[in-house]
């Protein structure tokens, strides 16, 4: 690709002031040694026109990592080490599926003490691009916490065409002309040439003991059996000891079809030991046991929660729609 033309930097800006403990902390730089890791990814294949200088390369980037700081407004925060929950992990295609509804990640962990101030940062990225590829029809996102709706977000909205300067050919996201706000908010998951965002989330407290973590795509499809999402996850808390996270285990449920008519099934590498169906005002309809199925035939359209057991104790609650 065209490496002569400018610009030939593109700056990107991250605010990390949560890390401020940890790079201030004398005791830690005494005993470790920090490092950070700077990722710069060039897609090959959207960009293949070679230029004289750059014959059989197409990977010729490279960056540095730069580390400012100002006192202006700042105040020093007492958050501690920052933890993977999840990291750079496949959402899918751990079953090579495009039927909706079966894209259910769940994750759980255990605290040994509660923690005050729990902050969580995650990352996604859809990819895909096929026509009905995930890169490019957005999708809603939920997460929960320990079945607490705690965010939603639907990737990308905003207009790529203050990143065009930073591709340096046309391809299939970069046409020719500039395309309007409303032409790449009506698609658009994610601009080549920006960052990927980071959202986040804070729990006032969490108790000890065991939590667990969802994150779910409802209408995700993955078009030809194609698509991902990578997913990872980040826990920070604040209290005077080192955040302590045990047991962390992740867990992939296929919850399918739904919507659906009548059944509803439930497939896991961990057996079912119950399941519970539930209206939507809380009253209990039915329960099963030891099945991967439930029937919702003879129930009226309209929304509903499944209350789930897995057999090494996994509970979470799922939202069903009977057509």
């Amino acid at each position: 690709m065209n490496k002569n033309r400018s610009p030939i930097e593109v700056p990107y800006t991250y605010d990390i002031s949560n890390l401020y403990s940890v790079f201030h902390n004398t005791e830690l730089r005494n005993a470790y040694d920090m490092y950070m890791e700077l990722d710069v990814f060039g897609v090959p294949y959207a960009a293949q026109t070679q230029v004289a200088g750059c014959a059989g390369r197409i990977d010729v980037f490279s960056g540095n990592l730069t580390f400012f700081s100002t006192d202006v407004g700042a105040t020093p925060t007492d958050y501690n080490t920052i933890v993977p929950i999840l990291s750079y992990n496949r959402l899918n295609n751990y079953n090579s599926t495009d039927v909706t509804g079966e894209t259910v990640r769940l994750v759980t962990f255990n605290l040994p003490t509660a923690v005050t101030n729990a902050r969580f940062f995650l990352i996604s990225t859809p990819h895909g691009a096929g026509t009905g590829g995930e890169e490019y029809i957005r999708r809603q996102n939920y997460t929960y916490i320990d079945d607490v709706q705690v965010l939603t977000y639907t990737p990308g909205g905003i207009s790529c065409e203050p990143f065009r300067v930073y591709n340096t050919q046309g391809n299939g996201i970069y046409q020719s002309a500039p395309a309007t706000f409303a032409q790449w908010t009506s698609w658009n998951n994610w601009c080549p040439g920006n960052s990927v965002p980071i959202r986040g989330f804070t729990l006032p407290s969490m108790t000890a003991g065991n939590h667990t973590l969802k994150h779910t795509i409802p209408t995700a499809v993955f078009n030809g059996k194609d698509g991902d999402v990578f997913l990872s996850v980040y826990m920070q808390g604040k209290s005077n000891a080192s955040l302590n996270v045990k047991d962390v285990k992740t867990i992939d449920v296929n919850i399918y079809p739904n919507p659906t008519t009548d059944f509803v099934n439930i497939k896991s590498k961990e057996d079912v030991a119950s399941m519970t169906l539930f209206s939507i005002d809380g009253r209990k309809l039915a329960e099963v046991y030891r099945e991967n199925k439930i029937n919702l035939s003879s129930y009226s359209a309209g929304v509903y929660f499944l209350n789930i057991v897995l057999k090494d104790g996994t509970t979470f609650k799922h939202k069903i729609i009977k057509k």
